[in-house]
């Protein structure tokens, strides 16, 4: 059965109105899938010369089920479009609300985990698949934020729109549950003018195995790595020596294999981000990132640290 959640604009919850002199971007957009759901954002206006996110609050209202395949579609200058489990106070955001997010103060991360890490697949469009047998679980009436992430460089507003497709299967057919695992900092004040390294070093808490391992920077990237401490000292894991700014919107993903790549509980993730900030401001989350991110499994509870 095919499910389609659509998001209307709530007057006085924020929000974005569209203008009469905006370049519209918007695209056709697919299906939702058979045996699933689609979420789709309101019409969004990005101002000229902008980097903006907007949070789209919306609700689950199924049973459990499992999440065995996700795909996004942006408009054109999409950042990343990310569906998110939230706690957020229904009351201070409606289902059906949008709210101007840019600020990193205005959500705070620890309101917000994601349902699944997905990978660049052509521009616009990212998403994955995981194995037969394996799914992450989406519980019934569960809160739910899609983040609209934009940069708008040219002279003129423009008009997007976001999708999110997810395919469901009875999770009673599930052998083993994924969720993500991403090591972060939502603290991190870049200098101007100035070339910056940060490290985040997070511990695994438990045992899991690695599905696949993504690094995450922005423009102003220049290197990044990651180097993993286990019992028989530290490796290198992933590394970009130089890192391009093309890689922001598809950075380089190493999948492994069931079974291939276990961590063990206690074992550190180590990544190390530089950059080089040519700009008169400092540059902070989200205008910069450094993201170690992924799948792992089995665990039913996303694995976020974020150290700062």
């Amino acid at each position: 059965m095919q499910r389609c959640f659509v998001l209307l604009l709530l007057p006085g919850c924020g929000g974005s109105d569209p203008t009469s002199d905006a370049v519209d971007l918007r695209e056709d957009l697919p299906t939702a899938p058979e045996d699933g759901q689609q979420f789709v954002t309101p019409t969004l206006t990005i101002p000229a010369y902008t980097e903006q996110q907007w949070c789209s609050f919306m609700r689950y209202d199924g049973e459990d089920v499992g999440v065995s395949a996700a795909g996004t579609w942006q408009s054109e200058n999409g950042h990343h479009a990310i569906l998110m489990i939230s706690n957020a106070d229904a009351r201070q955001y409606p289902d059906g609300s949008v709210l101007d997010c840019t600020d990193r103060n205005t959500l705070p991360m620890t309101n917000m985990e994601p349902l699944v890490i997905v990978k660049a697949l052509e521009p616009g469009r990212t998403g994955m698949a995981f194995p037969e047998g394996m799914a992450a679980k989406l519980r019934g009436d569960t809160r739910l934020v899609l983040q609209s992430h934009y940069i708008n460089t040219s002279p003129d507003p423009i008009l997007v729109r976001d999708a999110i497709n997810l395919t469901y299967v009875d999770p009673d057919t599930v052998e083993t549950w994924a969720a993500p695992y991403a090591h972060t900092l939502s603290e991190m004040p870049i200098p101007p003018h100035e070339e910056t390294t940060l490290t985040v070093e997070c511990t695994w808490e438990e045992e899991a195995n690695v599905l696949f391992l993504l690094g995450h920077m922005h423009e102003h990237g220049t290197a990044f790595s990651v180097d993993w401490t286990h019992a028989d000292g530290t490796e290198r894991i992933y590394e970009i020596p130089r890192w391009d700014p093309a890689m922001r919107d598809s950075p380089p993903t190493d999948d492994y294999d069931a079974g291939e790549f276990t961590v063990a509980a206690g074992d550190r993730f180590t990544t190390t981000c530089t950059w080089l900030n040519t700009t008169d401001q400092v540059l902070n989350f989200p205008q910069e990132m450094c993201v170690t991110a992924g799948m792992a499994y089995p665990t039913l509870v996303p694995l976020i640290c974020d150290p700062s």
